[in-house]
């Protein structure tokens, strides 16, 4: 923790030379922002919020499964600088001293690694195979069965077909529960990774609250969709609002808000979507989105040159509220 603090206090804040242009076909992102019971922002007279300062912190990079240098070329700087662009049109700002920050923003981004099943398709036509052999196999030992009712002088011929077809059901059954065990695993390592990438991008609740009967009864094919979306690689922004002196003094992770964005990462470059993506995230910034918002966006960012723009503590500095607080 005291790395991360130092990491943070001590940023050289940057700020890009962001060209802002338009893409060929609009990026559809996915939004979802919230923020905890306890915070609430104080508002001026005019009805405005209150300006809350900040120090910021490069949360972590998660690359995808392939290299990609549309991503991975990208660094924190770049990302800070946009997020502090939007963040200040919510009136928050960087602090000028660590001790005056209401709260440590962490900046995570990266690529999710969809569950990628490269036997699963063979897998349901095995199954879908093993369940007709099944049937069939049933259907047979029935009819062996009804057979075995004809008249005395055939029963031996009857008998052996009778056995005969017990065998090949017992067979057909058999082969069936085994794939009906390989589809249960690949489902379930599936379910596991479909709610991982859902938490992380923020289509949890969503999943859940369009996962009920109504699928079943022709209800649209609204929970489809997020499946589909989950189960391509996304590239992502989450961008989370620390309570800065609860971590200081207490060394405790409490969060204000968070707002996370993700796009398909297929057919669509990070450095072309990022500020699409930040723009869209940062009109959640410090709000309820209350659900998921997925629309369509248009617009792209050219990465240009970086200058400074300030410093917001030195290491030293920074711990020495923690150190006040152990004298």
């Amino acid at each position: 923790m005291a790395s991360l603090l130092r990491s943070c206090l001590a940023l050289v804040l940057l700020l890009g030379a962001a060209g802002i242009g338009r893409a060929a076909t609009p990026v559809v992102t996915a939004v979802s922002s919230k923020i905890s019971r306890t915070y609430k922002r104080a508002k001026l007279p005019d009805g405005s919020y209150k300006r809350e300062l900040y120090v910021i912190a490069n949360g972590r990079y998660a690359p995808g499964a392939a290299r990609n240098e549309s991503i991975d070329n990208v660094k924190f700087p770049q990302i800070a600088a946009l997020v502090a662009q939007y963040l200040a049109r919510k009136n928050y700002y960087l602090a000028p001293k660590a001790e005056d920050a209401d709260f440590l923003l962490l900046v995570t981004w990266g690529t999710t690694i969809p569950f990628t099943d490269l036997n699963r398709t063979g897998n349901l036509s095995s199954l879908s195979s093993a369940a007709g052999d099944s049937k069939s196999a049933m259907n047979n030992l029935k009819s062996a069965l009804a057979a075995s009712n004809l008249p005395q002088g055939q029963g031996s011929t009857v008998g052996e077909a009778v056995r005969t077809a017990e065998s090949e059901a017992f067979r057909a059954n058999d082969a069936l529960d085994s794939m009906l065990l390989q589809n249960q695993v690949s489902e379930s390592a599936r379910n596991r990774a479909l709610e991982q990438d859902a938490r992380l991008l923020g289509y949890f609740e969503e999943m859940d609250d369009r996962n009920d009967v109504s699928r079943l009864a022709g209800a649209g094919a609204g929970y489809d969709d997020l499946v589909i979306d989950l189960e391509s690689a996304r590239y992502y922004v989450i961008i989370t609002a620390l309570d800065f002196k609860t971590l200081v003094n207490e060394n405790k992770q409490v969060p204000l808000w968070t707002t996370r964005v993700s796009i398909d990462s297929r057919r669509t470059r990070f450095d072309d979507a990022l500020e699409t993506m930040v723009a869209s995230a940062g009109q959640r910034f410090g709000e309820n989105s209350n659900g998921l918002e997925r629309k369509p966006q248009e617009g792209s960012v050219t990465l240009g040159e970086l200058k400074l723009l300030g410093v917001s503590h030195d290491a030293k500095s920074a711990e020495e509220p923690a150190a006040e607080k152990q004298k």
